[in-house]
């Protein structure tokens, strides 16, 4: 059985170790860690279903993109992705979803929000856009132009 359970929450446990090596991002989107594993599961889900913690996570880590200069990690955006399939699952028949322009598209302001200011046209996107369960844009993708 506890095997079983293990299996069940392989991507939060995966996702709890990578917060456990990245404090200052654990600690804005937690707040504090639990002490124990079960706790920290429970957290973690809870923090996830909350719309306005995963806005609040996408500024933290578009934020992080724009002082690094470059797009976020696999881990990152696992984080990301992950909160929005929990948060999804509070919905029956509307989701929250990811946003991204194609690659040498030219830069909209009003779709688009820019990194570096170098240039009309897309040539990564270093973090998806988000819409609300409504359909709304609230998080432009952050993208770098040439």
């Amino acid at each position: 059985m506890i095997d079983t359970l293990k299996s069940a929450f392989e991507v939060e446990l995966q996702l709890l170790a990578f917060l456990a090596t990245d404090v200052e991002l654990q600690q804005h989107y937690l707040t504090h860690l639990a002490d124990n594993q079960a706790q920290q599961i429970r957290q973690l889900l809870a923090v996830a279903a909350q719309w306005d913690r995963i806005l609040a996570l996408w500024d933290f880590l578009a934020d992080r993109c724009r002082k690094q200069k470059q797009a976020i990690t696999e881990n990152e955006q696992q984080l990301l992705t992950h909160g929005v399939e929990i948060h999804n699952l509070i919905w029956k028949n509307k989701t929250a979803s990811f946003v991204s322009p194609p690659i040498n598209t030219r830069y909209d302001y009003e779709q688009h929000q820019q990194g570096p200011m170098t240039g009309d046209t897309i040539i990564e996107v270093w973090l998806e856009g988000l819409k609300n369960t409504a359909g709304n844009l609230q998080k432009k993708p952050l993208v770098k132009t040439q």
